[in-house]
């Protein structure tokens, strides 16, 4: 069953989940760099410099 084959069985809705886990994942790794890019934003600079 835990294989490729295993994974096409999961009905759709754990596919969403899935994807909803990945994006949360992204999200929190790339906080720090949107905080950085809306609070310049908010301060009406147009040039956003990623460290």
């Amino acid at each position: 069953m835990a294989g490729k084959k295993g994974m096409q069985r999961y009905p759709a809705g754990t596919k969403i989940v899935v994807q909803v886990v990945m994006l949360y994942i992204l999200l929190n790794k790339y906080r720090p760099c949107l905080r950085g890019y809306f609070e310049s934003l908010a301060q009406g600079n147009s040039i956003v410099v990623f460290d």
